[in-house]
């Protein structure tokens, strides 16, 4: 794999977390109370991404979907 394609799934990671951080922010706040059953599904398909990609060795996405999962 080229050291490019690397930096680009990092950069992609953490692009992906940063609309989480005002929500966690209002969250903290007690302005946004989170859907529990969107979430309970949400962390169940993340889970399912983290076991197929650590089954195909795709261990670059794995870190993406944990952080998602957290």
């Amino acid at each position: 794999m080229n050291n490019i394609q690397i930096y680009i799934g990092y950069t992609a990671g953490i692009v992906g977390i940063i609309p989480y951080i005002p929500l966690i922010i209002s969250m903290r706040k007690g302005e946004t109370r989170p859907n529990l059953a969107g979430w309970l599904l949400y962390s169940v398909a993340m889970i399912m991404i983290v076991a197929s990609s650590i089954a195909l060795g795709a261990w670059q996405a794995v870190w993406l979907a944990i952080t998602y999962i957290l």
